[in-house]
């Protein structure tokens, strides 16, 4: 890819994560940077930044990369990208340094839509987590193989999601403050997620 591109897929990387991403991220911008940064003009990173959806996160993650590791931006990059808003960068800074442990990360998304959705929507949560579309169900179900399975395999997937549900219940019942915490970041990290992919 492009110096622009792998750049815009970097952010996309990020994005998809929720700013759940490690150090390493950045770090990977921000040899980038080093090495292609005074080749990239900001008429490149907007084009990249259209094919790859990024919304204003690729100027964002710049900035973000400059602050974080002290590597100033190249002269023609560094007014397209302009300044960050205090609260996007508190809220991007605190993911960073509070990052959840990969199993917790799996499940986060769904976690977060069902307690913020409401009876009916959680109801049609449930129903595409189970009724997945037969390309999904083979994966995991070889019974899905065969149509006359699907059903089945539909079958064991509500089983297996049930007690999965019960597991996070049960957890969810020791109400410590740092699962609190940790869903409140989360609950932040994907409202900046949205707010960068809105296009500027």
């Amino acid at each position: 890819l492009p110096p622009a591109d792998q750049l815009a897929h970097q952010a996309q990387h990020i994005l998809h994560h929720l700013f759940a991403a490690p150090l390493r991220a950045y770090l990977d911008i921000a040899l980038l940077l080093k090495k292609h940064g005074g080749g990239l003009s900001p008429s490149d990173l907007a084009e990249s930044s259209a094919r790859w959806r990024t919304g204003r996160a690729l100027p964002f993650l710049l900035n973000m990369t400059s602050a974080l590791l002290e590597t100033p931006l190249p002269s023609q990059l560094a007014e397209c990208c302009g300044g960050m808003r205090p609260s996007e960068a508190e809220t991007a800074v605190t993911a960073l340094f509070n990052l959840p442990a990969a199993r917790d990360r799996a499940g986060e998304s769904t976690l977060l839509d069902f307690r913020e959705a409401s009876s009916v929507g959680k109801l049609r949560l449930i129903l595409r987590r189970v009724f997945m579309p037969r390309q999904f169900m083979t994966l995991y179900y070889p019974c899905a193989r065969s149509r006359l399975g699907l059903p089945l395999a539909w079958f064991k997937r509500a089983a297996r999601l049930y007690r999965r549900g019960r597991s996070l219940a049960a957890a969810a019942a020791e109400d410590s403050f740092s699962k609190h915490r940790h869903q409140d970041i989360a609950r932040q990290r994907r409202q900046l997620t949205e707010k960068l992919l809105q296009q500027p």
